[in-house]
């Protein structure tokens, strides 16, 4: 095996998705790299943590996510529109938001952080009308699609979302936070401590953005960043290896999508 694999294949081997020569080839290569092993490892935690029985949503934390979909504007700014969340809020009503299996958890995979912030959260991008299965990476999602964000954070305080999608035309289009005045330039959202997969309790709708690739970016810091600080740099630097080295305490992971056209 020539170089280390792709970080994703480690979630994949421990769930039991790839073939029995594919599983022996990265079993050997974890044998020789400590990196890899160590991610082996947080892998191997991060299911096991999983799978531990999680109770259901109280009622008063769904009543207190309903009460915050209830309060947010139905405002436009191009290219990021926030839109009405109620089918999130039955998902979290219903339990399927906490759901251990599906895609892989989204977790840094653009260097080894000093403070290892990708070993102790992720975040998954999904759509309001599928809200059980997570957004996997390649996906053909129509550009029309409402999405969601469900986290992980494992820390004793809060961490910190920006995630912003950068389309075929090069064009940037924010998640998180919602960046709805052209005048405000907002902070990053928080992630409070939640042992347990958490939904944000807004949803996102890009506005026409271009169709085709599109990646989606998202970064765990321990303080918050300004949307300025994204928006301030080159489309060349927004990459996962250019954010990392930039920012080097925050976990950066990368959503390869393709964007289809909106029906007539």
């Amino acid at each position: 095996m020539n170089g280390c694999p792709n970080p994703s294949e480690w979630l994949l081997l421990v769930d039991g998705q790839v073939s029995e020569e594919r599983g022996r080839q990265l079993r050997g290569h974890v044998e020789a790299c400590r990196q890899c092993r160590s991610r082996l490892a947080a892998e191997e935690e991060l299911l096991r943590r999983l799978a531990q029985p999680i109770a259901e949503p109280s009622p008063v934390s769904v009543e207190r996510l309903m009460a915050r979909l209830d309060q947010a504007p139905p405002v436009r700014r191009s290219p990021l529109g926030w839109v009405g969340a109620g089918a999130l809020a039955a998902a979290l009503a219903t339990g399927v938001l906490l759901a251990p299996r599906g895609a892989p958890e989204l977790q840094a995979r653009g260097g080894e952080p000093s403070d290892a912030i990708g070993k102790r959260a992720g975040v998954q991008l999904r759509r309001v009308d599928d809200p059980s299965r997570a957004i996997e990476p390649g996906a053909a999602v129509p550009a029309e699609a409402a999405f969601f964000a469900s986290y992980r954070n494992l820390e004793a305080v809060e961490l910190y979302l920006a995630a912003f999608g950068l389309d075929a035309s090069g064009e940037i289009h924010w998640l998180y936070p919602g960046f709805v005045d052209p005048d405000s330039d907002p902070f990053s959202v928080p992630l409070s401590p939640a042992e347990v997969p958490s939904a944000l309790g807004e949803s996102v709708r890009l506005e026409s953005p271009a169709p085709g690739p599109m990646k989606v970016l998202l970064l765990v810091t321990r303080a918050p960043l300004r949307v300025s600080q994204i928006e301030s740099l080159p489309s060349t630097r927004l990459t996962v290896g250019s954010l990392q080295a930039r920012f080097p305490d925050a976990s950066v992971e990368e959503l390869p999508l393709i964007l289809t056209r909106s029906s007539p």
